[in-house]
């Protein structure tokens, strides 16, 4: 019996080792496609398909793959598309942990990334069964609002979302504390895929292609015309090297890894290094990151080389209409990441030649629907925008610098930029320890502050660049304020190419500016300002006191000296380039001068009348009013007339009604407006 036993044993185990012999000599024959689109397609909750899938068996496992068709979200276009893909699997290492595979091949891959209207992507599958499971669940059992248990760090989101959670941290865990102190701190990044990445020792992937559809509605076309992977083994160096386009930029792409072992190690960052080129730009990282896969986690030194704005204005969605040559960029300092959260620190390079030192950014990448946040602090020793914006070096006229207006009501970034700079050029503007701190917002820029040293004193300011109220309106909105204090006078007047005056002194000033243009240059040869000059202190030639009120001395001799000045007081009015300045006011030792005139600020041309008040000069003094007029820089003198209405300018009555409502503060202050 025992023996019958022994031998059924026998013949039973002879009989499985001819069927497993029968099937690993069957199975390459086979096409297993139906089958895995079934298994794959139900553990997915999507459908699968292949046109054709073999294996062959072995210690070394071959896989063949022809079409592939992995099915997107409902009504939408394919999530994934493979024409044909091949490789080895090592059986073996299933037993040990990740997957090792080799000699891998792919070609014709396409993969779209998008989401439904919800807000979930793609690229999150449950299987069927589960999400059956899932629908029932959300459309049963929901308690009120009020009967919800509410978490602290959820306070002010919508009912039912989730509690927000750093990037990495499985949901319902605590945001994880961040590193450091201060704004620029960062949380900890715990990358959940890491340690089972598998070994891709032998990788080719050609004619690639990956579609990412954005919340905002854009479309991103990644082409990958070649792609390679390997690594000699395990605990070799890993490279990764691509090339392709980015929305049809060109773009080259080179990472190494440490090894596959160093990858998979969460006990610490994985070391990178990184290099990506288009034409004469180039980006440089080396560091260490936390996921590499999701380039996360990053801490290292990053290096920014730029010939020209093209390629970066093309990143961000914005290219130039035409190519331009300059200005190069070179920057160069730590980067850190984390989840949404970029920042840049103790950067230093050049930009069109203007030197950057501790420069620092900060990017917050948006939620879903809500544009990003970028924060800039540009350090600069000289900053040359004429040469920046195309004007040339020595600056000259400046006529070829301008900026154009343009402004986004529904921009994907929000930008707030502190910039100094111990030296400012703009056109023939030139500002020492200048300061601007600026925000673009929906719909307008906002100048917040502007200041600096201008010929020999200060100036401060605030204004506001709108986009249009309607959008088929070609011109944004400037509104501007300028104030000025302790301006010299002399260097002014060189300023303004006006002839030889001896006046001496400190000037201070008031101004409100408003205009419409499509670039700041047409705006501003358009713009309506208004302003409020005076001066308190300083003198005048006392030569010129006489002059203008007529007195009959001048005729036998020339006076000498200075006449002090009480005050001084100029309402201005600006319109398309031309400035009317009425009253203009001059009260001094020997005399109170008056007059009103226009400024012809194009064609350098003026035409000023003044007189004096009969009861300050002397009794010499003729009165007869004197009309200066013709080219700034030699303007003809010679006796006028007053009219009724510059006769009643010399009274030394109320002025204010002629002073825009926020000047009229600055304008009580001077003793001008007062009778004497």
């Amino acid at each position: 019996m025992i023996r019958w036993a022994i031998r059924i044993m026998l013949s039973l185990a002879v009989l499985l080792l001819l069927a497993l012999a029968g099937g690993w000599w069957l199975l390459p024959h086979l096409d297993l496609g139906p089958v895995a689109g079934r298994v794959g397609g139900a553990l997915l909750g999507r459908d699968l398909a292949f046109a054709g899938l073999k294996v062959v068996p072995g210690h070394w496992t071959r896989l063949e793959v022809r079409g592939l068709w992995l099915a997107g979200l409902p009504g939408a276009a394919p999530m994934l598309e493979v024409a044909q893909a091949e490789g080895e699997l090592d059986v073996l290492s299933l037993l040990q942990g990740p997957p090792v595979l080799r000699h891998l091949s792919v070609s014709g891959a396409r993969l779209r990334l998008e989401r439904a209207p919800d807000g979930t992507g793609n690229w999150h599958f449950h299987a069927k069964g589960q999400q059956e499971a899932q629908g029932e669940v959300r459309g049963a059992g929901r308690q009120p609002a009020s009967a919800q248990p509410r978490d602290t760090a959820s306070a002010g989101a919508a009912p039912g979302a989730a509690p927000e959670t750093a990037p990495g941290v499985p949901a319902g865990q605590a945001v994880p504390p961040a590193q450091g102190a201060g704004p620029d701190a960062l949380p900890p990044v715990d990358p959940p895929g890491r340690a089972g990445f598998p070994a891709l020792l032998d990788l080719v992937l050609t004619d690639g292609e990956v579609e990412i559809a954005t919340s905002g509605g854009n479309r991103l076309h990644v082409r990958l015309d070649r792609v390679s992977l390997g690594a000699e083994d395990l605990d070799e160096p890993v490279r990764l090297s691509a090339q392709g386009a980015y929305n049809s930029l060109p773009l080259r792409l080179q990472v190494d890894l440490a090894s596959f072992l160093a990858l998979r190690d969460k006990s610490g960052p994985c070391p990178v290094t990184l290099r990506v080129n288009s034409g004469d730009t180039s980006l440089g990282f080396g560091g260490t990151m936390a996921d590499p896969l999701n380039l996360d986690g990053a801490k290292g030194q990053l290096v920014l080389e730029a010939a020209t704005p093209d390629v970066l204005l093309a990143i961000a969605g914005s290219p130039p209409p035409e190519a331009k040559a300059g200005p190069p960029l070179r920057l160069a300092g730590v980067l850190e990441r984390s989840g949404d959260h970029w920042r840049l620190r103790d950067a230093s390079g050049a930009l069109g030649g203007s030197a950057i030192a501790g420069a620092r950014l900060r990017l917050d990448e948006g939620a879903r629907g809500e544009p990003d946040r970028l924060a800039l602090d540009l350090p600069f020793a000289r900053l040359d925008l004429n040469r920046l914006l195309g004007a040339s070096a020595s600056g000259g006229s400046g006529d070829t610098t301008d900026l154009p207006l343009v402004v986004d009501r529904s921009p994907g970034m929000l930008v707030s930029a502190r910039i100094s700079a111990e030296q400012l050029d703009y056109g023939t503007l030139r500002l020492t320890g200048a300061r601007l701190a600026a925000s673009l917002e929906p719909g307008r820029v906002v100048l917040e502050d502007l200041s600096g040293g201008y010929l020999g004193g200060k100036v401060e300011g605030q204004g506001a660049v709108e986009s249009p109220a309607e959008p088929g309106q070609p011109d944004a909105r400037i509104s501007a304020r300028l104030a000025a204090t302790g301006l010299d006078v002399q260097a002014l007047r060189r300023e303004l190419g006006i002839g030889q005056i001896d006046l001496q002194g400190r000037m201070d000033g008031h101004v409100t500016l408003s205009a419409r243009g499509a670039t700041l240059n047409g705006a501003a040869r358009g713009a309506h300002a208004s302003a409020v000059v005076g001066m308190t202190g300083g003198s005048i030639a006392r030569e010129l006191i006489e002059l203008a009120s007529q007195d009959l001395r001048g005729l036998f001799r020339t006076a000498r000296g200075q006449s002090a000045i009480s005050c001084l007081l100029g309402v201005v009015d600006l319109r398309d380039g031309v400035a009317t300045v009425a009253p203009f006011r001059l009260r001094a030792e020997h005399g109170t001068i008056a007059g009103n005139g226009r400024f012809d600020l194009r064609r350098r041309q003026m035409d000023l009348t003044v007189g004096s008040a009969r009861s300050t000069t002397g009794i010499l003094a003729l009165d007869i009013p004197v009309r200066v007029s013709g080219a700034f820089a030699a303007p003809s003198i010679r006796p006028a007339r007053w009219t009724p209405e510059g006769r009643a300018l010399l009274a030394a009555g109320n002025v204010l009604e002629r002073i825009p409502p926020e000047l009229r503060d600055y304008a009580r202050r001077s003793p001008c407006l007062s009778p004497g």
